[in-house]
This record gives structure tokens, sequence and C-alpha cells, in this order.
């Protein structure tokens, strides 16, 4: 896709964005996956350090936690362990475009949009909205599938109040914040593609952060 090309479907993608009822809830019901331990929809590593504190524990242990007896016999052991490789989810990379490009921490407008293509062959039709975040921690609030023409390609929408607190946050944590007025961050956006495959990607923004005074 040229990149003149690519510009015309994100601009028809926006304008349909902004089209639509930003009312909708946009929340799917997940289904619940053996493996699964933190019942986010997906089987990972997160599933795999809370299945280890509960290892070899018996319903009455202190340890013990019901989300890991997948066997469902009281015991979580190798029984359990084996669907979350049976059931381990694959990552998909995704290309994902952040707008705006630049983010002034001190701005009040009501979002910010994430263009995603999803490698060809995937349908984005198949993605569960509920499960997109961006950063791992703040939903999506709408998605938007383009035409047939581009079937693995959709537009997302993430509260901009909520990733300027995220920023803030990550900023926080920065020795030499107060010396700079601005700076080059890498947002992340994932979520769930059917049952067994995740997608991830990433962009950077440039972030103004203006000095007090």
């Amino acid at each position: 896709m040229t990149e003149l090309k690519l510009k015309a479907v994100a601009l028809l993608a926006i304008l349909a964005l902004l089209a639509s009822s930003f009312n909708a809830s946009g929340t799917n019901a997940t289904e619940y996956i053996l493996g699964d331990v933190n019942r986010d929809g997906l089987v990972n590593m997160d599933d795999v350090m809370l299945f280890r504190l509960a290892w070899q524990s018996r319903i009455g242990d202190v340890n013990f936690d019901p989300r890991c007896d997948f066997h469902n016999d009281g015991i979580i052991n190798i029984k359990d362990a084996i669907y979350i490789g049976l059931n381990w989810t694959t990552y998909l990379k995704a290309r994902v475009y952040i707008m705006p490009e630049t983010l002034n921490l001190k701005s009040k407008g009501n979002w910010v949009i994430a263009i995603v293509i999803l490698p060809k062959g995937v349908n984005a039709t198949d993605v569960d909205v509920s499960s997109v975040k961006l950063n791992g921690t703040i939903p999506a609030s709408l998605k938007i599938s383009l035409c047939s023409e581009f079937p693995n390609i959709f537009v997302v929408k993430f509260s901009r109040q909520a990733v300027i607190s995220l920023i803030r946050e990550k900023l926080s944590t920065k020795v030499s914040m107060s010396c700079k007025e601005s700076y080059v961050l890498t947002l992340t956006v994932s979520g769930k593609v059917g049952s067994r495959l995740a997608f991830l990607g990433n962009d950077t923004i440039r972030v103004i952060h203006p000095k007090k005074g």
C-alpha cells in the first residue's frame, strides 16, 4: 500500500469514526479459555507467573488459586499446566499509527486515535474491541473497520485525558523531566484476534511538556 493511499484510508477511517455514535459500548463477551489464569482472554507469561505461585497446591493451602485448577480436581499440577501450553496465545505484529503525532499535555481534546494495520489475511472484524488497550491499561472506546477492500485495517479511539495521565506518570519517573519541554515516547496498542491470536504494535509520538511558570 502506497503512503498516499494509506493516508487516504486513514482519513476515511477517521471521518467514519467521528461520524459514528460515541455512545457505543464496544463490549463483547469474552469466553473463558483454559490456561487463562487472569481471565483477560489471553494465555501468556502473565498467566504463567500466577500459575507458578499456585504450583503443587491443594484446596485449603494458602497459595491455592482456583483459577489455576483447570482440571477441576482440587490440585494444581501438570494436568492443569498442559492447558497453558495447548492454548498459548500467538502474537501478530501489527503496524500502528497514533494521532495526534504531537500531544501537548495541556491539551483538552477528547480522543487519541490509533490506526491498526493487521498482517494480510487477518480480518479486523475478528478483533474483540473489549480487549484492545493502549499500553495494556487504557481500553478502546470504539472500533471502526474499513471497507472490504481493506479488511485488515481498523481504527480505535482512546480517552485523551487517560492517555495524558499515563504519559504524566511515565514522565514522573524521568529525573530530567524538568529540564526538557518535549519527549519522544513509544505507545503500544494490543488486543485479541479470535480465540488463539492477539496483535501487538507500537508507534512513537512527540509529547510537549510545557515548563511551569
